[in-house]
């Protein structure tokens, strides 16, 4: 019975730490791409006055 409860929570836990890794990977990807665009936005207005 003990055992059983414990294998459900545990359940609970591994989807909320999954969704929590997702979560971080999400504000990862959204940092990386904020910071790719603030760091070649210059060089794209360049680019596109050379143009």
């Amino acid at each position: 019975m003990v055992n059983n409860i414990f294998r459900k929570n545990s359940g609970k836990y591994n989807i909320f730490r999954k969704y929590n890794i997702f979560r971080k990977n999400i504000g990862k990807i959204l940092v990386n791409i904020i910071y790719f665009y603030i760091l070649y936005k210059p060089c794209f207005c360049n680019y596109l006055r050379n143009l």
